[in-house]
């Protein structure tokens, strides 16, 4: 127990901010513009200000135009060695350090190609990319960054102070730990059931249970870190179509698991075509285009989000008692995911919000679907 008492408080230090000692650079000036992908930083810092827009306006693009942004860094005032980290997980991004028209510090992060970046420093640290941007940042400065075109998303860039960078890097740690820790006790827990029942449902919870924690190594940074020494390039949509393969375990479990229970046909046929369905937007991702991946992503998990709900509730009203069960743990599951994505969208400081919700709500839903079926 005094184990588990210290272990809870560590991770309620570690989740304490430093708000003194970071910044977000959106609460800053920030500003935006395209540019071909063949300017040269000299052609950036020379672009006229009526060019320059705020992130919330509508820029026109091109398709060979690349994301610059712009940041003065006036507010900076503490005094201490900077890291600039970027937790949406852009693929490529470079910054350029300026005082006038002198560079004064730069560095480049590709993590799809993680030994042969101009800056070795500036690498992937399991749930973030980071660079070093030494003590010159504060007042005068202004900082450059720029994405290349095929590896935009939405970015959520933080200068951070060494010691908050550091209690940022413990906090990631502690969450893959806590992630790797749920993993092996529901795997485990899964394969005691298939020993002791050895009914062909156990082995769908297993299946269940493997993509649940694929979800959390995904989810930890843990998953990327480790892949992108092995396969670089496919990384990134690698781990995007093992998610999406999450919500057909999930299917393939329910439609198993009721048909124990209802022999109506038009019930499996709706749970087949909804397999096939989930199935086949699973894999959208390795054929989107690599800027809109993130966007299919979202949309397919959303979609079989919904349609399994729909579903479960429509088992429900038919008063199948099995699948009260499986709503409350869809319902938790589906509550604590966005609850923790919204709260994430309301301080983007918090970034470790949105993975420990999300393990809360795997842990929500493996609980009631293992006790449903050991009910049963």
């Amino acid at each position: 127990m005094p184990t588990l008492i210290k272990a809870f408080l560590l991770f309620i230090i570690s989740l304490s901010p430093l708000p003194a000692q970071e910044l977000n650079l959106s609460r800053l000036p920030l500003q935006e513009t395209y540019a071909d992908s063949r300017s040269v930083l000299y052609e950036i810092v020379n672009t006229p200000e009526s060019e320059w827009f705020s992130p919330n306006e509508n820029i026109t693009e091109e398709p060979d135009q690349d994301l610059w942004l712009k940041i003065p860094l006036e507010t900076v005032q503490f005094e201490t060695d900077f890291y600039l980290t970027e937790h949406k997980g852009l693929r490529f991004w470079e910054f350029f350090l300026m005082k006038g028209d002198s560079l004064v510090h730069n560095a480049q992060v590709d993590w799809t190609q993680p030994h042969q970046g101009s800056s070795y420093q500036a690498i992937l640290y399991r749930g973030f990319t980071y660079a070093p941007v030494t003590q010159y940042a504060g007042e005068g400065y202004v900082l450059f960054i720029h994405i290349r075109k095929q590896y935009q998303s939405q970015y959520n860039f933080i200068l951070r102070s060494y010691e908050n960078f550091v209690k940022n890097q413990q906090t990631w740690s502690l969450i893959q730990g806590l992630g790797l820790g749920y993993f092996f006790v529901i795997l485990l827990l899964s394969i005691l059931l298939i020993i002791n029942m050895k009914y062909i449902i156990n082995w769908l919870f297993l299946l269940l249970v493997l993509f649940s924690g694929l979800n959390i190594l995904f989810l930890s940074g843990l998953g990327p870190y480790l892949t992108v020494l092995v396969i670089p390039r496919i990384s990134l949509l690698f781990w995007f179509t093992l998610m999406g393969l999450f919500n057909p375990a999930v299917i393939l479990y329910l439609q198993s698991f009721l048909a124990l229970s209802v022999e109506k046909k038009g019930i499996r046929y709706y749970f087949v075509f909804l397999l096939c369905l989930s199935i086949a937007l699973s894999l959208v991702p390795l054929f989107a285009p690599t800027d809109k991946v993130q966007f299919f992503v979202n949309l397919q998990n959303i979609f079989s989000s919904l349609l399994i709900g729909v579903g479960l509730i429509w088992l429900t009203a038919k008063k199948i008692r099995p699948a009260r069960w499986l709503l409350a743990g869809w319902f938790l599951y589906l509550f604590v995911t966005y609850l923790g994505y919204v709260l994430s969208q309301m301080d983007e400081s918090r970034t470790m919000i949105s993975p420990v919700c999300s393990f809360l709500g795997q842990g929500f839903l493996v609980m009631l679907f293992g006790g449903a079926m050991i009910m049963d």
